[in-house]
């Protein structure tokens, strides 16, 4: 799940210690996602075998058992893009906050990148962006015309990222 695949990338980019007890409630604290989004999240991690757990349902505590390098290898076959749609605009808005795809890739390396910036959001950041900010939205057809690329996501990318980029995980997925 998109959940589980965040718990996973904060633990191998080390926004968390992976040495650490987790429960669901302090990683809904930390994550901003629901205390039973995080405990299905850590039942879909342990039945990978990724996590052991010690204690009752709501009284439990969860720990990784592999190393960052292991977790990431491991993991790896079952992880997705975040990507779910990309809508093309013909200007840009205030509000964007991480830069994403190849103009990311082209800021953060040596490859060469169009002048389009790309920006990644949630269905719910777009909708809002496009409320405050009414700008056209090109036809997919007609997407070489446009000035802007939103990519929408299955997670909020603010909750990996490297300001003014998304993190570079999510980026290589």
């Amino acid at each position: 799940t998109p959940a589980a695949q965040v718990v996973v990338l904060a633990a191998v980019l080390g926004r968390m210690w992976i040495t650490d007890e987790m429960t669901g409630a302090g990683l809904a604290e930390q994550l901003g996602y629901t205390k039973m989004t995080m405990t299905r999240a850590l039942d879909e991690l342990r039945q990978h075998g990724w996590v052991e757990t010690q204690g009752a349902r709501r009284f439990a505590r969860s720990r990784f058992v592999l190393t960052r390098r292991e977790l990431w290898e491991r993991s790896r076959p079952y992880l997705r893009t975040p990507v779910i749609k990309r809508v093309y605009l013909d200007e840009w808005g205030s509000g964007m906050e991480y830069l994403a795809g190849e103009a990311a890739l082209a800021k953060r390396t040596m490859l060469a990148g169009d002048d389009r910036l790309i920006w990644a959001m949630t269905k719910k950041q777009l909708d809002d962006f496009l409320r405050r900010n009414p700008a056209f939205v090109v036809p997919e057809e007609s997407r070489r015309a446009a000035t802007m690329q939103i990519e929408v996501w299955r997670y909020d990318p603010a909750l990996l990222a490297e300001s003014p980029y998304v993190d570079p995980l999510s980026l290589a997925l």
